[in-house]
């Protein structure tokens, strides 16, 4: 059952989200997103992903990555704003949002560490 709960605006907080209903290759994967949020900002609605996607050096899409692979991993990341049209049906608006705001951590394999992935090109 979902419920509303009022928030103070003056405050910033985390929002953690975990899943792990999928696989990559025969072993299970999981994802965890964590998004900062800012009530007192006028665009207090965190970006989301659109789209995650693995691939070879040749671009060849892939499910895994041998240790010591070259990949490239490339996300796509969206700040999507509802707002009402003029008929009060709502419509999604994309709004520009600082890229660097975006970053990537890796873990490999059953380690514990989470490595930064620095060399992120935007575009």
């Amino acid at each position: 059952m979902r419920q509303k709960v009022p928030l103070p605006s003056k405050y910033t907080y985390e929002l953690s989200s975990v899943e792990g209903e999928y696989s990559v290759g025969d072993k299970p994967g999981k994802a965890t997103y964590k998004a900062h949020v800012d009530l007192s900002l006028e665009d207090a609605n965190p970006p989301v992903f659109t789209s995650v996607r693995l691939a070879d050096e040749s671009g060849q899409p892939i499910d895994s990555i041998t240790s010591g692979e070259s990949a490239s991993l490339s996300f796509s990341v969206a700040d999507i704003q509802a707002v009402l049209d003029e008929n009060g049906f709502p419509r999604f608006d994309y709004q520009s949002m600082d890229q660097s705001s975006a970053q990537l951590f890796l873990r490999e394999g059953s380690s514990e560490t989470f490595r930064f992935l620095s060399n992120l090109r935007q575009g």
